[in-house]
């Protein structure tokens, strides 16, 4: 579990609320991991180093204000698509023009009692026409699931806490063969809003009955 602390308080992160509903994605992705005889837990932690990496050498990429990239120890196999996703994403980078207002944003919410990290916000062109105020994410993953977008739901509702103003929410997929951009609209994002606070609604009475049963 993930958690954010704020004035004396520790809040769960946004995908940690998330992960109480499960990802079909994920349960497939597991069962032929089963049938491969490869551990679950292992090849999640792996791929998950692999995300950090990607994230960190994207963000060098997007912002050169922030923080040089750790050496990223891993495989020649590893390496080798680390390096063909970011020559695409240079080539995304010149086609999109992505401009950070501000990258890896720390978000925590007493209202909501959540908190999160937004990979990058600020403005994409697309076929010329600039969309100022995107809240983008980068993924790692080849395809796009619902929990992407309840998550950058989520997000939405801590950044517009803020003050800021949210108009499109977008997802970059960081893969080797091709940077793909997926974006919708602040009005597109409404109904993930509302499933999002239901869910959040109902993590914050499992945990809560989970600590009852604990008492008992």
């Amino acid at each position: 579990m993930h958690i954010y602390e704020k004035n004396g308080h520790k809040y769960p992160s946004v995908t940690t609320v998330l992960h109480i509903i499960g990802d079909e994605g994920i349960c497939n992705w597991a069962n032929s991991l089963g049938y491969r005889h490869i551990s679950y837990n292992k090849e999640l932690a792996r791929l998950a180093d692999f995300g950090t990496a990607a994230h960190a050498f994207v963000r060098a990429l997007v912002d050169p204000t922030s923080p040089k990239p750790d050496p990223y120890d891993c495989t020649y196999e590893e390496e080798q698509k680390l390096k063909r996703i970011l020559l695409n994403f240079k080539k995304f980078q010149k086609e999109f023009k992505l401009e950070p207002t501000f990258t890896e944003h720390v978000m925590v919410s007493d209202i909501l009692e959540v908190g999160g990290t937004c990979d990058c916000y600020g403005s994409i062109t697309i076929d010329g026409v600039k969309y100022e105020n995107v809240l983008i994410d980068f993924k790692t993953a080849k395809k796009i699931h619902t929990p992407m977008f309840l998550q950058l739901s989520g997000y939405k509702m801590l950044l517009e806490e803020e003050g800021y103003r949210v108009d499109h929410c977008a997802i970059i997929q960081l893969n080797e063969d091709k940077i793909r951009l997926t974006m919708k609209s602040a009005q597109e994002i409404e109904k993930y809003r509302e499933a999002f606070l239901l869910i959040l609604k109902f993590f914050k009475f499992w945990i809560t009955e989970n600590r009852v049963r604990e008492l008992d």
